[in-house]
């Protein structure tokens, strides 16, 4: 290894600083508009980016402790559990209060960080490789490349909390230093609040910062285990990551107010790694060449690791090298000096790729989710993979380094031959690669100033204020990340309700929030619901003043019948050129409600002494269950596939619209909601199939939600077939199935309770 302390402390400190700088400047000269202007500029002008700005703008602004009250209004939400990095919202709320007023260059400030950050990535590396005998003048050429490269630059659009690539060079640079000095120092503790704070910001990134130092330990730890040797610092580097793993638990489990989130959240193996994803993922060079840009789906972003051309071009020569020297040439000498540390990470950082591969490798899906419980909030295994991009392009240095010192025994000119054209290509990749990321996503930031100024005018005039509004209500649904209701996001209705919020103070009932509480997402989805459905949510409001209604321009063929209603009962107060402000109240939701209970029962009665005539109906009162919506009993569907329907029927119309309808229970205890496959066949064939899914739905009473869907059917003997595919029990209730002409169903059960068209009627 080189002996860094050969060079006086000067030099040494000199080159840090250079590879610093050249890292931030390689990005600067790239996007220079954004590092200058990082407080107006912004690399989306709606969806993840944005969210996480406003959200974060509103916690500095206008909370009081470490409740974000933006959405889930009233009770609002731990900051912690959001996207909004907490972390920093924290440090930044305790300046904005004591220190110096900073909320209006908020988003500049995140920005800046992040840029900032790239130059400690882009230093640690430079550390790493001239302790791992790369020369000064290489790793200072190469670190720039590497971070540019890596899997976290796609999360300048996106996720900012996941937007920190140093992260994993700096747990690579402390057990490097765990080897070296393996005892307790101060060095320690400055990582452990490190660590600590990136935790806590996002948890996926604690974990995998924790999870790779404690990989490394392991293996290390292994590789000793007969002799003893590196015992003290292998130890150091598991139990350390461990303590900060278990604080940070601790923290979060003792002060989440909610206890409803889902337990087991999304899936563990979701997204996982895919062999491609190292040498043609998204974004990546390869990929344009082999025409795949646009097949790979933007969700590759969770698994891709762009290795690069030039480092896996490295790699194979090692390869190829070691493979000639051990069948052929065994006199050649080894091409790379051993390094006990490189082997390490490479094998830490390959069991990390297994764990992000899961089920691509072993088919132990339904065995592991039994049993790693928090885990399952980590859905997006292939994230898992990043230590292994560094790893690799580290690796791929020091093979770089050792065909150097082999052409120098050739001539001191001859290494330039090999360099100069791959730094040239090297940095064809990197801004191929960053410009596929950023393509035609500079956009002004409506959340800032001079950019805000225009709608805080509109607001001002509309006197859209605190004082005069308590909360907000955005239609479209607005809500997100629960995996329970699953809504497209309408862009206009989201800029539109993140700037009222950001800029004024407003908060949302509903919660577009990192892994939302249950019950609060339902009662968010419940004011979309349909007009005889009551919203519970009015009843948890603390005032009378009124509602703000937000509607994007251009999504009305979004809005369920019950957001119809909405908008169609409230007083227009404010317009934009993307989206339009409606003021309600908590009265006239009420009367909106008490006017279509009795409007239902008028209905009922006029058609009272008809019975209703159902294609099928299934109330599952025969007998008693622990569970049920309407009656005493429902159906728990408790295999993968499960038939909730199949009937055979006569038809005489040459045309029949049906339309089916089933109240499917939500539970918190483990991801996914049941899809219903219908298929509708005649004697001689299949004539019509389709899905519907019950998380795409708005109608929520109770915890049950109300999906449904219309087909229509021939003339003629017709099987009509609907089967529920679920992966854990569930329980659904009144299932009918009727023809669409004869008008809504109305069915009285034995306890009095009366539905419509599938709707509990008030009283």
């Amino acid at each position: 290894m080189t002996d860094i302390k050969i060079e006086s402390k000067s030099s040494w400190y000199l080159k840090c600083l250079a590879s610093f700088i050249l890292t931030f400047a390689a990005f600067f000269v790239q996007y220079p508009q954004h590092v200058i202007d990082s407080n107006t500029q912004t690399f989306h002008s709606h969806g993840d980016l944005l969210v996480t700005h406003a959200d974060l703008m509103y916690h500095v602004k206008y909370d009081t402790d470490g409740t974000f009250n933006g959405m889930n209004y009233p009770e609002g939400d731990y900051i912690f559990m959001t996207d909004a990095n907490g972390s920093f919202a924290t440090v930044f709320r305790w300046i904005n209060n004591n220190i110096y007023n900073i909320e209006g260059i908020l988003p500049g400030l995140t920005m800046g960080i992040i840029y900032l950050f790239l130059g400690f990535c882009g230093m640690f590396l430079f550390i790493i490789m001239r302790t791992m005998d790369v020369s000064s003048w290489l790793a200072l050429m190469l670190a720039p490349f590497i971070t540019l490269l890596s899997p976290q630059m796609a999360r300048f659009v996106c996720h900012l909390s996941l937007s920190f690539p140093f992260v994993i060079p700096m747990i690579m640079l402390w057990t490097l230093r765990k080897y070296k000095v393996p005892k307790i120092e101060l060095w320690d503790l400055i990582f452990f609040f490190v660590t600590f704070f990136f935790f806590m910001n996002n948890a996926y990134i604690g974990f995998i910062m924790c999870m790779f130092a404690g990989v490394i330990g392991f293996v290390l730890f292994m590789k000793g285990i007969k002799t003893g040797e590196h015992r003290t610092a292998s130890l150091i580097m598991m139990i350390a990551p461990v303590v900060i793993t278990v604080a940070v638990y601790i923290i979060l489990k003792i002060t989440d107010p909610y206890n409803d989130r889902l337990e087991e959240q999304w899936g563990f193996f979701h997204y996982n790694t895919h062999l491609h994803s190292f040498f043609f993922p998204r974004y990546s060079l390869l990929a344009g060449f082999m025409g795949k840009n646009i097949s790979n789906d933007f969700r590759s972003i969770e698994w891709g690791n762009n290795l690069g051309l030039i480092p896996i071009g490295l790699v194979g020569s090692y390869i190829s090298y070691e493979f000639l020297r051990l069948v052929k040439y065994k006199t050649w000498q080894p091409l790379l000096p051993k390094n006990t540390m490189m082997n390490v990470f490479l094998i830490a950082s390959f069991l990390m790729v297994l764990f992000a591969a899961n089920t691509n490798v072993f088919s132990i899906k339904e065995m592991i989710e039994s049993y790693i419980d928090i885990l399952l909030m980590f859905k997006s295994t292939g994230r898992f993979s990043w230590p292994f991009y560094f790893v690799f392009g580290v690796f791929s240095v020091r093979i770089l380094q050792a065909w150097v010192n082999k052409l120098n025994f050739i001539s001191k000119k001859s290494k330039w031959f090999l360099i100069i054209p791959l730094l040239l290509f090297y940095g064809y990749e990197v801004n191929y690669y960053l410009g596929q990321i950023f393509s035609e996503l500079d956009a002004d930031n409506y959340l800032t100033a001079p950019h805000s100024d225009v709608t805080l005018k509109i607001y001002e005039e509309a006197g859209i204020n605190q004082e005069n509004y308590q909360a907000m209500v955005a239609v479209p649904l607005l809500v997100g990340w629960n995996e329970k209701i699953l809504m497209k996001v309408h862009n206009r209705t989201e800029k539109g309700a993140m700037s009222i919020m950001a800029l004024t103070g407003i908060p949302m009932i509903n919660g577009r929030l990192s892994r939302n509480s249950t019950s609060k997402t339902i009662l968010a989805t419940q004011m979309s619901s349909h007009p005889l459905i009551k919203k519970e949510a009015l009843e948890l409001l603390p005032n009378d003043k009124p509602i703000l209604i937000i509607h994007g321009i251009g999504g009305y063929h979004w809005l369920s019948f019950g957001e119809q209603s909405l908008i169609n009962n409230a007083e227009e107060v404010f317009r934009t050129e993307k989206y339009i402000g409606y003021k309600t109240s908590k009265v006239k939701l009420q009367e909106l409600y008490d006017d279509n209970v009795n409007y239902a029962h008028n209905y009922i009665a006029e058609r009272d002494s008809i019975p209703y005539n159902f294609i099928a109906r299934y109330g599952y009162d025969d007998q008693k269950t622990e569970k049920s919506l309407f009656g005493g009993g429902a159906l728990q569907l408790d295999e993968k596939d499960y038939p909730i329907l199949d009937i055979e029927r006569d038809f005489e119309k040459d045309s029949t619209t049906l339309k089916l309808s089933v109240w499917t229970d939500i539970t918190y205890k483990k991801y996914g909601m049941p899809e219903y496959h219908v298929q509708v066949s005649d004697e001689d064939s299949v004539i019509y199939k389709s899905i519907f899914i019950s998380r795409e739905f708005k109608d929520v009473y109770s915890d049950w939600i109300r999906s449904s869907h219309k087909f229509t059917v021939p003339s003629g003997k017709i099987k009509i077939k609907v089967v529920a595919k679920n992966n854990q029990p569930y329980w659904i209730d009144e299932l009918q199935l009727i023809d669409n002409a004869n008008g809504a169903s109305i069915m009285k059960l034995e306890d009095g309770t009366v539905l419509l068209d599938n709707y509990k009627v008030g009283q």
